[in-house]
């Protein structure tokens, strides 16, 4: 999320390579030098076509369904700090929101209906962003190369791992070109996006007492509708819900949830107070110029503490000229996701 190149061409200027981090707000003073324009007074941000800036402290922020997390970067120094709710938090949004791109989500679809994939239960997951996607059910058609899950065609190569309930053939574990997974076998394929298609990394084998379940579970690349009838696309399958679709939030237990309310009080009162409020903190400090890869936290008392007073003094500032509104959102289409995935932007 941080760690992104900027390229900027700026006919007249000659080519170069800048090394000192930047970040979103350097957008409007540089592309208003580049194009000749003078910056309104004061500007936030710093144009990066100049050769006289100074480095500035450069500050991020992300936010989940259950904590916000804000960075500060001075010079090698970085502090990041993690804001979880109080316990008393309520557990799930007063409002029905659809599922975030970017979000992981399990959909459960009855097996007797899995070729409709209208999701019986949609649960938001916890695992890693980088988790690949997978799906489970009954193999439907098996043929040399390829098996098909709920309409789901994925293509098997005969070194893809198998696992599970694996038959033995002469005492060895048995290979894909020995007939494993036939039609009517319960499997769990993780799958990986190819240039034709999806294609297996591994297959998990079920015996014949498990319980038969039809699954998909990755990251979704879009979603639309209401609480009553909308879909989702999770990793390259759409995935429709009903009125009868139940929701969970659950991750092993319920956990309470941050709004952006619970934000603006953060960013408004600073990390000690919202303490005194019950939010939970926790705080890291790096040095980069020793551990660039933030594997090691420095403790420094005094650093943190400094960083810390100037990170809440612009968070205050940031509060107070942030906008927010039910139309700063929005849901890309089918076609624009497709797009940015030629591109390599989603998977």
């Amino acid at each position: 999320l941080l760690r992104v190149p900027w390229l900027l061409h700026v006919p007249g200027h000659a080519a170069a390579r800048v090394d000192e981090p930047v970040s979103l707000i350097d957008l409007y003073p540089t592309l208003l030098a580049a194009a000749n324009l003078a910056s309104p007074s004061p500007v936030v941000g710093v144009n990066r076509l100049s050769k006289s800036f100074v480095p500035t402290p450069l500050f991020a922020e992300h936010k989940d369904a259950g904590a916000y997390q804000q960075s500060w970067r001075d010079g090698s120094w970085k502090l990041v700090r993690k804001f979880v709710p109080p316990p008393s938090a309520p557990a799930a949004p007063a409002a029905f929101e659809l599922p975030s791109v970017g979000s992981r989500f399990e959909a459960t679809i009855d097996a007797a209906a899995a070729g409709s994939r209208v999701a019986t239960l949609l649960t938001r997951r916890g695992d890693a962003a980088s988790d690949p996607f997978e799906l489970k059910g009954l193999v439907e058609r098996r043929q040399s190369g390829a098996i098909r899950i709920a309409g789901v065609e994925v293509d098997v190569a005969r070194d893809t791992e198998l696992y599970g309930e694996v038959p033995q053939r002469d005492g060895k574990p048995a290979g894909w070109d020995d007939g494993v997974a036939p039609e009517g076998t319960l499997v769990k394929v993780v799958v990986t996006p190819g240039v034709n298609g999806l294609i297996a990394q591994r297959i998990k084998l079920y015996g014949s007492e498990e319980k038969v379940a039809c699954e998909f579970r990755g990251p979704v690349t879009a979603a639309e509708g209401t609480r009553e009838r909308g879909r989702v696309c999770i990793g390259p399958v759409w995935i429709e819900w009903n009125d009868a679709t139940h929701w969970s939030s659950e991750i092993g237990s319920r956990t309470p949830t941050l709004s952006r309310e619970d934000i603006e009080t953060i960013a408004q009162l600073g990390a000690e107070e919202a303490a005194r409020l019950g939010f939970g903190v926790q705080t890291t400090l790096f040095d980069l110029a020793a551990d660039p890869r933030e594997l090691s936290p420095v403790a420094d008392p005094q650093r943190t503490s400094l960083l810390g007073t100037a990170l809440d003094a612009f968070a205050s500032q940031l509060a107070r000229r942030r906008i927010w509104s039910a139309s700063d959102r929005a849901v890309l289409s089918a076609d624009t996701i497709q797009s940015l995935r030629g591109l390599g932007y989603v998977r």
